[in-house]
């Protein structure tokens, strides 16, 4: 097969990947297994982190194979983004109960590739937790004239952002209009990662400011 194909190159990582993710699942449900028949809590330590291990490397594969597509562009609401991120988010991992969701119907409306975006967001919150298990990573939307920002905000204490995953995917939300950062919170300095998301139309709704 050349190289200079990318056709056949995506192809050949889409069928690699099929079998990666199938042996990751072997090895979660070993490692479930082991979690229940362990007779002590070391082994059952050992056991959660490699499910861990596991959902990072699912999320990173999920998120490769949706860089290797074209962009799927559709007009949703911010509720409806929210809800697919977690909805998404706990098929993933069960850390995400630790999650801080507003409370938002409809909201205004947006355009970007959903599928993608939504994979960041998760991927996102794995790296988060893998720096700072059962974090409780507050999620807070701020809708401005011409964009919606969402802010995940860090706790006080733990290691901090995963600033390399932010650096490294904010070149590929960037082509689709979106940016992603780190910030401060203006009032007590938290870690913010903000992701920027253009509105469709200039319209009114929530106005929630961290």
């Amino acid at each position: 097969m050349p190289l200079s194909d990318p056709t056949a190159l995506q192809k050949l990582f889409r069928r690699h990947a099929h079998d990666l993710r199938n042996h990751c699942s072997g090895i979660d449900l070993d490692a479930t297994l082991l979690a229940e028949l362990a007779g002590d809590p070391e082994n059952a330590a050992i056991a959660t982190r490699l499910k861990k291990h596991v959902a990072r490397i699912e999320a990173d594969l999920r998120l490769l194979l949706l860089k290797l597509e074209d962009p799927q562009t559709v007009t949703l609401t911010l509720g409806d983004l929210l809800q697919l991120w977690r909805m998404k988010l706990q098929s993933l991992d069960r850390r995400s109960s630790a999650m801080v969701w507003p409370e938002i119907q409809g909201g205004p409306s947006i355009s970007l590739d959903s599928r993608l975006t939504v994979q960041v967001l998760c991927n996102l919150a794995v790296r988060i937790w893998d720096r700072h298990p059962e974090a409780a990573v507050e999620v807070v939307p701020q809708v401005e004239t011409e964009r919606v920002v969402l802010n995940l905000v860090l706790p006080r204490d733990g290691p901090g952002p995963p600033a390399d995953f932010v650096n490294e995917t904010s070149s590929v939300l960037a082509a689709g209009g979106l940016a992603l950062a780190l910030k401060r919170h203006p009032s007590d300095d938290r870690w913010l990662i903000s992701l920027e998301i253009p509105l469709v139309l200039n319209q009114g709704g929530l106005n929630h400011v961290v």
